[in-house]
């Protein structure tokens, strides 16, 4: 997007991840040319699509870029369970 975004703090922003194969392929990403990003608290989710694809535990994922800066943070970052003793931090 262009301009400035604003994660408000009763937003939710839902990453879906289906593989490793980058950012708008692989798994959801918001991208900000001409703008900064502003986050205001809410809640970043996050959840994988299928059954097949588990990240391995070094795999980080850039869900948010502003090429003028982001500030703030997420006030909720709920883990992802993968499987029965492994999670996905965010």
């Amino acid at each position: 997007m262009t301009g400035n975004y604003t994660h408000a703090t009763t937003g939710v922003f839902d990453v879906e991840i289906a593989s490793g194969s980058g950012p708008g392929t692989g798994h959801d990403v918001i991208e900000i040319t001409q703008g900064t990003a502003t986050l205001n608290g809410g809640t970043l989710s996050t959840r994988l699509l299928g059954t097949t694809y588990a990240p391995a535990a070094e795999v980080r994922f850039r869900v948010l870029s502003a090429d003028r800066g982001v500030s703030g943070r997420f006030a909720r970052t709920p883990n992802l369970q993968i499987s029965a003793n492994r999670y996905l931090e965010t």
